[in-house]
């Protein structure tokens, strides 16, 4: 079956995502004004795009293995290729672009919750101390299923974390923590942003992270252990 190359994929994901976003406001905006003049238009809109992005994912986007992995939990956050050997020279600079602001993602986010640990003037050390209920999740992890690793920085009650896997860097987000549970989102090569929750196992040598991806709604389960 035809495939579309990887950063077209992107873009088609991309004009999903904002013609929701657009959907969504829309509607909010007119029912916060009491608005129902027009309504239809943007819906129509909304939902004609939406249909015609997906089916072209599906048929064009998706070649057999993919489209049988579609119906089938995520197998990381990222979930991109399986290697680099049959991308051409073209997706692969799409994919180092992609990595690279990931990474620029990443160190927004450690500096926003430096500032803001740094504003309280305790440092990370002395949250933890000084919280028992707080886990130290610090470190790198490691998902068996995959061979993804997961490498957390973690100030306090915030922490950050990128995910890598055989062909580099697939993901990276934040999240608050809680005990020993917690929430998270993330954005990742493929585009996509999502959300998840986890719960650290006792005594610290275990994270289940449970996440739901927004633009396909597909879900997954990842248990990571210490590296």
């Amino acid at each position: 079956m035809f495939s579309l190359p990887f950063d077209v994929k992107i873009g088609l994901l991309s004009l999903w995502s904002i013609t929701n976003e657009y959907l969504l406001f829309t509607i909010r905006d007119m029912a916060a004004e009491k608005r129902s003049e027009g309504l239809m238009k943007p819906i129509i809109v909304g939902v004609t795009t939406t249909v015609l992005t997906s089916v072209i994912l599906f048929y064009l986007g998706l070649d057999k293995e993919g489209a049988k992995h579609s119906a089938e939990n995520y197998r990381t956050l990222g979930d991109p290729p399986e290697s680099t050997e049959n991308l051409s020279e073209k997706d692969i600079a799409a994919l180092e672009r992609r990595q690279q602001e990931l990474t620029d993602l990443l160190e927004a986010a450690e500096k926003r919750i430096s500032d803001y640990t740094h504003q309280q003037g305790t440092s990370p050390v002395r949250r933890l101390e000084t919280n028992s209920d707080l886990k130290n999740i610090s470190g790198i992890w490691y998902d068996r299923q995959s061979g993804a690793t997961y490498t957390i920085e973690q100030n306090g009650q915030f922490f950050t974390f990128q995910e890598v896997s055989v062909v580099g860097i697939t993901a990276s987000g934040e999240g608050t923590l809680k005990g020993k549970t917690g929430e998270f989102s993330y954005s990742t090569i493929m585009g996509t942003t999502g959300y998840g929750t986890f719960e650290v196992s006792a005594p610290e040598n275990g994270i289940t992270w449970s996440f739901r991806d927004n633009y396909s709604q597909m879900s997954g389960v990842l248990h990571l252990v210490r590296n």
